[in-house]
Parts: C-alpha cells; structure tokens; sequence
C-alpha cells in the first residue's frame, strides 16, 4: 500500500471577505467514494470528458477512475501518469478530460499530459508567470484545472508560495493552449490567498471558481472572483472539485469532507 501524507488544501483567510451567498440547488445523486475507491481514498477532482461525456475522478495518490454502468473502474495508474524516464510527482491536484483519450493533470508546479498518440505522459505546461530566479524561495501551486474545449484552453488557478512560512505571495487564474502547454494569460489576482479547489467551464466559456463551501464565477481579466452560489445548505463544506453537464447544467461536485461525489440541479 503507497505511504500517504494527508492532503491539506492551500485555504488563506483575508482580511475582506464577501458575505458567502445562499445555498440552492438538490443533490440528486451521491456517490460515496471512500466505499467506491478505498477507505484512503483522497478523490482531489472530477471531469467529463467532452466527447462522450464519461465522467472521471481523480484520487491524489491513485490516478483517474471512470464512472461506469457498474461503478467506478481504475481508468489511469499513477504509473499512467509518470513521465517516462521521469520522477514520481504525486500527489495530483485536479484533472480535466480533454477529449480524445487526453487528461491534464496537475501538480507542484507542473501541469502533466497524458496523450496516448505520444504512449503516455509528458510535462505540458508549467505555473510559473516568468523566470524569477527564486526557486529556492518560493514555489507554485494549483489546486484546479479546467479546460475549455470550444477554445482548446486549459484554466488553472496558481499561487507563488514562499517555501520558508508557506506564504501565500501573488495568485492568479492563468491560461493555458491546449495542444502546445503554451501560456497565455495569467491574471492576476488581488487577493494573494485565494486558492479554489476547483474550477469549471460553463457553456460559452464562462468560469466558475470553488473555494471551501462557495462558487465563485469569475470573467477573464478580472482582479477578483463574484460570490455566485453556497453549498453549504447542501452539506458540502470544502468543495475538491467541480464539473458542469453540458447538456443539463448540472453540477458534478468532489465534497472533500465527506469524500463523496455529488451530483446537483437547480443550482443557479
């Protein structure tokens, strides 16, 4: 069995916050993952693929599971998801489906990209907004990534974190090409703490943000993400991760509290 360190999300409270707006929305289906994955279980994300809509999640230690007509079946191992010749990156933070058999995954300070045209995984794209010489100092990381499938855009959230005191230092929600890793934008945001767990791409391309119990959306350029909708009423205390059905607008919700994966209209 892999040794595992217990996960604790990048949450920094800020001096200012927005009152957390009202729950809405009914759980119409939950799937409790701890009975589905393992009592270690520690899911970390949830994707739908964007051509067939099959559903993933991903554990931080294990790799990607498929929803499937019998349950959740193992889809890509961690062995899956090391660079060849490379070094084991684990623990994973978030994964986004990109069609064609091709998951993003995210890690400290990486993005990886398992393709199999390439038979396996590759570095793809990587946080850092510029070399600032100070990796001793500080380092990058996400706890979200989503992709945008009708522009070809990966979305992750980076913070720079100063190493000594785990201080949060810049944030932003940065942009990514899909097929090259290239960066594009990195938009910075005013509060250096904010670190969702998740991120979704609506329809048309619009974000939303999850951070603890709270949905943010948020608009590109913007300097700080608009409270949209708590879950709080719901049950959900830290949201791991974050899916939007195309087709019914529901949202696939990873509740890292009670490791469960929950499925919820009427959201909006």
């Amino acid at each position: 069995m892999t040794s595992r360190t217990p996960l604790v999300p990048l949450f920094f409270l800020t001096a200012c916050q927005a009152a957390t707006p009202a729950s809405s929305g009914t759980v119409v289906t939950t799937h409790d993952l701890a009975a589905a994955l393992g009592a270690l279980a520690a899911p970390v994300g949830v994707t739908l693929d964007p051509d067939s809509g099959t559903l993933y999640v991903l554990d931080a230690w294990e790799g990607v599971y498929a929803l499937t007509d019998t349950g959740f079946q193992q889809h890509l191992t961690s062995d899956d998801l090391t660079v060849t010749g490379g070094v084991d990156q684990r623990p994973y933070t978030d994964v986004a489906a990109m069609g064609d058999g091709r998951f993003a995954v995210s890690v400290r300070s990486d993005g990886l990209l398992y393709d199999p045209a390439v038979g396996g995984t590759v570095q793809h794209f990587c946080y850092e907004p510029g070399d600032t010489g100070l990796w001793a100092e500080e380092y990058q990381h996400t706890n979200s990534l989503g992709y945008d499938a009708g522009r070809d855009r990966l979305i992750a959230t980076p913070q720079t974190i100063q190493v000594e005191d785990d201080l949060a230092l810049e944030a932003f929600v940065a942009e990514f090409d899909g097929q090259e890793g290239t960066p594009l934008h990195f938009w910075s945001l005013d509060d250096a703490g904010f670190a969702p767990g998740a991120v979704a791409v609506q329809a048309g391309g619009s974000l939303l943000l999850a951070h603890g119990d709270t949905i943010y959306s948020y608009e590109a350029g913007a300097v700080a993400a608009d409270p949209l909708v708590g879950l709080a009423g719901l049950g959900v205390t830290r949201i791991e991760g974050l899916a939007v059905d195309a087709t019914s607008g529901d949202l696939w919700v990873v509740d890292g509290e009670r490791v469960a994966l929950l499925r919820i209209s009427g959201w909006r």
